[in-house]
């Protein structure tokens, strides 16, 4: 199990990365060591604000959110760019 670790390790943050980190940059790395080097703060390789996925659970939350408050609805786009650490 343990000479595997790093490659399911790899993977998984391979994964949530693919959220904000666009994913040629991500098909680039082939080692957990490349990963390490992988800089998030590098601006040309964040996903543009408008493909950034929340996820459908996210979605769902946000839909019923605004349907309860319905004078002031959440905004999915208002959202990305809350919680997005690179939509600065």
């Amino acid at each position: 199990m343990v000479p595997f670790l790093a490659k399911e390790l790899q993977s998984t943050l391979t994964g949530l990365l693919s959220c904000f980190i666009k994913r040629e940059e991500l098909a680039k790395i082939k080692t957990p060591l490349q990963l390490t080097k992988l800089d998030p703060q590098e601006k040309q390789i964040h996903v543009p604000l408008k493909h950034l996925d929340i996820g459908f659970s996210t979605k769902q939350a946000l839909q019923k959110a605004s349907e309860k408050l319905q004078e002031n609805p959440v905004k999915i786009v208002e959202f990305k760019k809350n919680v997005s650490p690179y939509s600065q």
